[in-house]
This record gives C-alpha cells, structure tokens and sequence, in this order.
C-alpha cells in the first residue's frame, strides 16, 4: 500500500515559485516604465535637433536678407532658401514671414525673419485625446539692413 499523501503540503505554492513570478512581474513594469522614458528621451532629442535646423535656416535667410537688394519685392528669395533647407531636412514649413522696423528701409533697418515648423511626436501618437497633437517650433531672428 502506497504511503499518505498531505494534500495541504502538495497543494501549497512553493516559497521560491512566488518569488520567482514577483520578480517577472517587477521585472515586466519596469521595463515598460524604462521603455517609456527611453523614447520620451528620444523625442526630445528629435525635437532639440528640428528646433536647431529651423534656427540655422532662419539664420541662413537673415543672412540673404541683409544683402538683398529692393527686400521689399524679392523676399520670396528669402523664404524660399529657408523653405530649400527645411525641405532637405524633409521637414515642412508652417509658417515664415519678413517683418521692418521701418519703411522704406535703409541700411542699419531691423529686419526680423520668422519661421516656424510642426513637430509631431511619435509617442504622443499612442495616447489618445487631446495630449495626440502637433506642436509647433518657432523661431525669429533680428538682423540689420546692410544694402
């Protein structure tokens, strides 16, 4: 005859088995904690180097609008070769513009050019609602008239 078996014994979990499926389960919310943050690190950078082609093409425009002859009726000049640059970047163009401190303008005028681009996140993509929308990177700079 085959020996008693203690049902309370073989139908407790072992100590190590839970101890095993605690630490999968800490191991399975880190890393999506860790996963988050890596690509919210990588969105950022996305965004600092957007930001920095936009101000070296708006930079590249103040720098031809100071030197173009008549501004006034060839600013398309200037918004096209910050468009040219964005475009290599295979990033679009918002909005852009060309603004005078005074008219008609004279050499040492303030000539302020603008631009701005749409940045879409990817990760805000996976959230729903309101948060899933496009920011908008602007910048400006302020040169003077030198023609």
């Amino acid at each position: 005859m085959a020996p008693p078996v203690d049902r309370a014994r073989r139908a407790a979990p072992t100590r190590s088995f839970s101890k095993r499926g605690a630490a999968g389960v800490e191991a399975a919310l880190l890393l999506m904690v860790f996963l988050f943050i890596c690509l919210g690190l990588m969105e950022v950078a996305r965004a600092w180097f957007d930001y920095n082609l936009l101000t070296h093409a708006v930079r590249e425009g103040a720098r031809i609008a100071a030197v173009t002859q008549d501004l006034e009726a060839h600013e398309e000049i200037v918004t096209n070769r910050i468009a040219g640059i964005l475009t290599d970047a295979a990033l679009t163009i918002a909005e852009s513009g060309i603004s005078y401190a005074q008219r008609p303008l004279q050499m040492g005028t303030l000539i302020t050019v603008k631009a701005s681009v749409r940045f879409s996140p990817v990760l805000l993509d996976l959230l729903p609602g309101a948060l899933a929308r496009a920011l908008q990177l602007r910048t400006a700079v302020t040169t003077r008239y030198e023609v």
